[in-house]
């Protein structure tokens, strides 16, 4: 579990908050979801969260093995702290 501290107002300001703490290449793509009422909803827009939310990015990557594309993701989840 990681804490994220962002000052984000936009949902592309909280994207590159997750790039930059996970070091996530801006060619991987990137999904935001975030826990309300014990499920996970895509994060489309800010107004959605609250401070202390807890959110999951999912990052799709692709890895080459034994010369043949893999689709990976990785799952990190953490609490949003909003300031």
């Amino acid at each position: 579990m990681y804490k994220l501290k962002t000052t984000a107002k936009t949902l592309l300001e909280l994207e590159n908050d997750i790039r930059l703490k996970f070091k996530v290449q801006e060619s991987d793509g990137l999904d935001v979801e975030f826990k309300e009422n014990g499920s996970f909803f895509v994060l489309e827009d800010m107004d959605d969260l609250k401070e202390g939310m807890r959110i999951k990015a999912s990052i799709s990557t692709q890895v080459q093995q034994n010369g043949k594309n893999i689709d990976g993701k990785i799952l990190p989840s953490f609490s949003l702290i909003l300031q």
